[in-house]
């Protein structure tokens, strides 16, 4: 929590360590948090990658910063707010 009284964005999304990652298409893969962020593609077709810059493969997507398909996809307003009242 910040200093007036409201979460960070990043202090919130440093308390999720896994999310289950979805388009249109179904379940694409997982994304964890530990010392880097981490997307494996659980079993997708090609028609479920997340962006075109990452294509499904077997190998692991790693990078010290959130990858930028998923940080441009965060959430805002209510839905951010619904979000902060569960990690409390």
């Amino acid at each position: 929590m910040n200093a007036s009284g409201s979460f960070d964005i990043e202090n919130l999304f440093n308390k999720i360590r896994q999310l289950e990652i979805h388009t249109p298409q179904g379940v694409s893969g997982r994304l964890t948090k530990e010392s880097r962020y981490v997307f494996n593609y659980d079993h997708a077709n090609d028609s479920a990658a997340v962006a075109l810059a990452m294509p499904v493969r077997e190998e692991s997507y790693a990078s010290g910063d959130l990858m930028s398909v998923f940080a441009m996809n965060r959430p805002e307003g209510y839905l951010r707010y619904l979000i902060e009242e569960r990690l409390k």
